[in-house]
């Protein structure tokens, strides 16, 4: 009984999360107009054409995205823990994990304030690459390297945050010490991080 009661409590806290997701993307959208600027930016390829609607990403996509990058992280962090034999049930780490996530939701409304009343008259390479409290701020992205962009928008606060609010959650929920659960989490979710990262540089090197 107690097991269903989680599941339910866990699916919940994600759907919650799912729907928060839709919703920001769909302010970011309208609020940061983006379809006029995607528009005007296609208009200068391609005068002659007629102007096409340009809809935000599907909800189904946002949906599939974020369940995924909830179970491989979950999944990831699970197998470390395991692996330094520390117990903890993976539907208490997965609601860690949901939870934990809600950090990059405020990403998303900084860069809604911060475009449209800060930056104002942006283009659609600013909004391409502008990334909240992020290493990318701290140069000329027109004159940064394209491989570089990615790793420099990715390494942000934000994603610092989200490590130690995933140490928090486990440490409340167990009796995992704090710096263990700092360890176990910074080293698998990092090195995963890092990884990633690495794929993209390369991908975009090879494609550029």
């Amino acid at each position: 009984m107690n097991q269903n009661k989680t599941i339910r409590n866990v699916f919940l806290t994600f759907l919650a999360y799912i729907l928060f997701s839709i919703l920001f993307s769909h302010f970011h959208y309208l609020i940061l107009n983006i379809e006029t600027l995607e528009k005007n930016e296609y208009l200068k390829d391609f005068p002659k054409l007629s102007r096409t609607s340009f809809s935000f990403s599907n909800i189904y996509i946002i949906a599939i995205k974020e369940l995924i990058s909830t179970l491989l992280v979950s999944l990831l962090i699970f197998i470390s823990l395991t692996l330094y034999n520390n117990k903890i049930h993976f539907l208490t780490l997965l609601d860690s994990i949901i939870k934990a996530k809600y950090i990059f939701l405020i990403s998303i409304l900084l860069e809604i304030i911060y475009l449209k009343y800060v930056l104002i008259d942006f283009t659609l390479l600013d909004l391409n690459h502008f990334s909240p409290l992020s290493l990318i701020n701290l140069f000329d992205y027109s004159s940064v390297e394209l491989w570089l962009i990615y790793p420099l928008q990715t390494i942000n606060l934000f994603e610092i945050c989200f490590v130690f609010l995933i140490t928090y959650f486990i440490n409340k929920k167990t009796n995992i010490s704090k710096k263990m659960s700092f360890k176990i989490v910074a080293t698998s979710y990092g090195s995963a991080l890092l990884l990633w990262i690495y794929t993209v540089i390369l991908f975009t090197l090879n494609n550029s």
